[in-house]
């Protein structure tokens, strides 16, 4: 959450801390609850939308805040309806399976629990794959015990991945 100590006494998180009395919505995806932090610009995110979609960027990496990048997404982006949810709201990222475009809310994914897994040991490189493709690569991981899992299942607080996407 951009915490690089434990602060004594009380503590807010930055939602809270700018006044707010309930969640505001997040400007990519439709989820309310959740970890937000302030964009650059008017508004509020996901920590998660904010990682996964690439164009998106922190301007204090420590501190995770505020997030900058708006401008970069592509308008393709915001016309995608989300394969989970059924919403077309927000930016929707899509599966880094080869050939596949399923597109999906990045917090939609983490609710989802699809699966995330180290495109690279060497570099904190991620990919996430959609409903029909984690189900796939779960269910060979199954029966082929010469893959390694314990690369599954983790997120990446700097994640940029090398999708081939439609975006």
């Amino acid at each position: 959450y951009g915490i690089s100590r434990i602060p004594s006494g009380s503590w807010l998180c930055a939602v809270c801390k700018a006044g707010f009395n309930f969640p505001p919505s997040c400007v990519f995806c439709p989820i309310k609850e959740g970890p937000m932090k302030p964009l650059k610009e008017n508004g509020w995110a996901h920590i998660v939308c904010a990682i996964w979609i690439p164009e998106l960027y922190f301007i204090d990496t420590l501190k995770m805040e505020p997030i900058a990048g708006i401008k970069k997404i592509p308008v393709a982006r915001y016309q995608l309806k989300c394969s989970l949810c059924k919403i077309q709201t927000g930016a929707c990222i899509q599966c880094s399976e080869r050939g596949c475009f399923a597109p999906f809310h990045a917090s939609c994914a983490i609710k989802n629990k699809l699966l995330i897994q180290k495109a690279n040991r060497n570099k904190n490189i991620f990919n996430i794959y959609c409903k029909y493709h984690t189900n796939k690569r779960n269910n060979s991981n199954d029966s082929n015990d010469s893959s390694d899992s314990s690369d599954l299942n983790r997120s990446n607080s700097s994640n940029r991945s090398n999708r081939s996407t439609l975006l």
